[in-house]
C-alpha cells in the first residue's frame, strides 16, 4: 500500500531531474541546449539574450569626467546638461530646523540642507539656484533646457535652463512621500512617481489610483485642496 506513493515521487523526481538537464544557466540568461550524440553541446543554438553595448556608456562617462575635471570645483556634482553646457553642483549646509527634525527619525531617510548652484562649463560662472532639502530625483526634458527635480521635502520645481527661472511646481503636504519625478513628451507635465500626474500651466494633480475618492487636487504653492471628485466637481 506504501510503496505506490514513493514510486510516484520516484518517478516526479526523475522528470523533474530530466527537465533541468536540458537547460543551463549562462550569465544569467536560461539558455536551452541539444543533447548530440548522448552529449551536451558546448555552445547552445538558441540563447535568448539582449545585447548591451558599452562603448557609449564609456564614452559618456569619460566626457563627463572631462568636463567635471574642467570645471575644478569642490562641490558635489549632481547632473550635466544634455547639451554639457552647464553643470549642476551642490554643498551641504547646516541646518538646526533640519537637524531637529531628523533627530524625531526612528526609521527612513534623514534630511539635508544644500545650496544649489550651476556652472557654466565655458566661461566657468557659478549661480545660486537656491536653497532645498536633499534631491531625491531629477530628470531634463525632451529638450534637454528644462529640469525637474523633487527634494526631500516633497516638493516639485521646474529650472529653465535658458531664462534660469526657477519655478515651485508643488509644494506636497506633510502626509505624502514622493519618489521619482518624469516628464511628459510634449513637456506640458510632469508625472510623479506612477500614480499622479501635475499639469504644469494649471498646477493640477491629476490622480490615477483607483481608491482615492478624488481625480485632481489644487497646487498652487500653499492652496492644496480638491477641485474634483470622481463623480462630483468642486468649484
Amino acid at each position: 500500500m506504501c510503496k505506490t506513493p514513493k514510486l510516484l515521487l520516484m518517478l516526479m523526481a526523475a522528470l523533474l531531474l530530466l527537465s533541468l538537464a536540458s537547460c543551463t544557466m549562462k550569465e544569467g540568461i536560461l539558455v536551452q541546449i541539444e543533447k548530440k550524440d548522448n552529449t551536451f553541446a558546448n555552445t547552445p543554438n538558441n540563447t535568448f539574450s539582449t545585447p548591451f553595448d558599452v562603448i557609449p556608456q564609456k564614452a559618456l562617462i569619460e566626457n563627463n569626467s572631462k568636463i567635471l575635471k574642467g570645471i575644478n570645483t569642490d562641490l558635489t556634482p549632481l547632473a550635466i546638461s544634455p547639451d554639457n553646457s552647464l553643470v549642476f553642483v551642490y554643498e551641504t549646509i547646516k541646518s538646526p530646523e533640519v537637524e531637529a527634525e531628523n533627530s524625531r527619525v526612528i526609521t527612513g531617510n534623514l534630511k539635508q540642507e544644500i545650496l544649489l548652484y550651476t556652472i557654466t562649463v565655458e566661461t566657468k560662472e557659478k549661480k545660486l539656484v537656491g536653497r532645498f532639502l536633499n534631491i531625491k530625483d531629477l530628470k531634463f526634458n525632451n529638450t534637454g533646457r528644462m529640469l525637474a527635480f523633487l527634494d526631500a521635502d516633497n516638493s516639485v520645481y521646474i529650472y529653465d535652463l535658458t531664462t534660469e527661472q526657477l519655478e515651485l511646481i508643488m509644494k506636497a503636504n506633510k502626509h505624502t512621500t514622493y519618489r521619482q519625478v518624469s516628464w511628459s513628451k510634449d513637456s506640458k507635465s510632469i508625472m510623479i512617481d506612477t500614480n499622479s500626474n501635475i499639469d504644469i500651466a494649471s498646477k493640477e494633480l491629476i490622480s490615477y489610483v483607483v481608491d482615492k475618492p478624488y481625480i485632481k487636487h489644487s497646487l498652487n504653492y500653499n492652496d492644496y485642496y480638491i477641485v474634483q471628485m470622481k463623480n462630483a466637481e468642486y468649484k
